[in-house]
């Protein structure tokens, strides 16, 4: 990988290149990347282009991302992951309800059974459960009940869902931890990042991660028959009909 100056020098470089000999591009395609994370991030990038779903943006501390103007949900990603053994695989990402409101507009339109259904269509649906003061996330608890579970609890619960003050922080999660919805070991940080500070109220954010991933063979065989693009753009169509 390259970073700082080296990486703007490059990136420069790469952007004249596709821009006055696109024949040149070394990124056009996952098969000429080489197993160059810089490279296939490149191309990730042209593949959110390519999906067109909206402005294709950076996220200082995450990565890039489609956003996307839904109540539920503000940023799509496409990005190469490192698998266990050393290799590369492709993950899409969507994160609905990772904000208070987010997820009122999540659980108000969810449709219960199609989003369950995902992990029959090769998704992974996990809680993103999370407390935030403004516009910062502060705690991810350890949620010990299945998806299925947390995915009701907030669907009975949602009309109530809405800022904690500080005072009544504890025993909420101690209502929570009672439910699954947190794990003792989450207390440290509660106390760290939360109870501890003069902060006077809480966001409580009950989120979902949906993750799509497509395995480096996969990835680079759609990618070579022209059909990666429109693989991406059917999968979040797939997931965004869930709750749209």
């Amino acid at each position: 990988m390259v970073y700082g100056a080296e990486e703007t020098l490059l990136d420069d470089f790469l952007e004249y290149v596709e821009l006055e000999f696109p024949q040149l591009n070394p990124y056009n395609k996952l098969s000429i990347c080489k197993d160059n994370l810089y490279l296939i991030t490149k191309r990730c990038i042209n593949l959110m282009e390519e999906v067109n779903l909206g402005d294709v943006l950076y996220h200082r501390g995450w990565k890039n991302y489609i956003a996307i103007n839904k109540n539920s949900i503000k940023q799509i990603a496409l990005s190469p992951e490192i698998n266990d053994d050393g290799t590369w695989r492709i993950d899409l990402q969507l994160h609905p309800g990772d904000t208070m409101n987010q997820a009122r507009s999540f659980f108000t339109g969810i449709n219960r059974d199609k989003l369950l259904e995902l992990p029959n269509k090769g998704w992974s649906v996990t809680p993103n459960f999370h407390f935030a003061y403004r516009s910062s996330n502060l705690v991810w608890p350890n949620v010990k009940v299945g998806t299925e579970v947390y995915i009701d609890h907030w669907l009975a619960n949602i009309n109530t869902l809405g800022q904690i003050n500080k005072v009544d922080f504890e025993q909420y999660c101690i209502e929570l931890e009672k439910l699954g919805l947190i794990s003792d070991t989450d207390w440290s940080r509660i106390n760290e990042k939360i109870l501890s500070t003069n902060m006077p109220k809480i966001n409580i954010c009950p989120g979902v991660s949906l993750i799509y991933t497509w395995s480096k063979e996969d990835a680079i065989k759609l990618d070579e028959n022209k059909k990666l693009s429109k693989d991406i753009k059917s999968k979040i169509i797939e997931a965004l009909a869930t709750w749209e």
